[in-house]
C-alpha cells in the first residue's frame, strides 16, 4: 500500500472523506484530487498537515510502519535499551521473560510443548 491508500485506508476507517481532510488540513480538494489521481506525493509540510488532521504519524504514512508513543518514562527506557542490545543479549531477554512467564503459571496453562518437555 503506497501513501494515499495509507491515507484512504484511515480516512476509511475514521469514516470521513477527502472534502474533510482537504477542510481539515487547509489544503483545496482540488489538490487533493489532483495528488491522489496522479499518485503523487506532497511536500512534507503538507504531508503532516495530513498525518495530523488523520491522527497518524508521517513514517506511517509513508512506510506503513507503526509507531507507538510511549508516556511512561521508565517504559521509553526500557525500549531504548532493547533498541541497543546486541542479537545474543535480545535472545537471552526473551528467554528470562519466558521463564518468569512460565514461573507465575500452573503446568496446564504452559504451551504444549513446554509442557510436554516438563514431563
Amino acid at each position: 500500500m503506497d501513501f494515499w491508500g495509507r491515507v484512504k485506508y484511515v480516512l476509511d476507517r475514521k469514516n470521513a472523506t477527502r472534502p474533510w481532510l482537504a477542510q481539515a488540513t487547509g489544503i483545496s480538494l482540488h489538490t487533493l484530487n489532483g495528488w491522489v489521481n496522479k499518485q503523487r506525493d506532497p511536500r512534507i509540510d503538507e504531508a503532516e498537515k495530513i498525518a495530523r488532521a488523520l491522527e497518524v504519524s508521517i513514517d506511517y504514512l509513508v512506510t506503513g510502519r507503526v509507531i507507538d508513543t510511549i508516556d511512561d518514562p521508565d517504559i521509553e527506557d526500557m525500549c531504548n535499551m532493547l533498541r541497543n542490545m546486541t542479537r545474543d543479549e535480545l535472545m537471552m531477554a526473551k528467554g528470562m521473560l519466558f521463564s518468569m512467564q512460565y514461573s507465575e503459571m500452573k503446568p496446564k496453562q504452559w504451551p504444549r510443548e513446554r509442557a510436554e518437555g516438563s514431563a
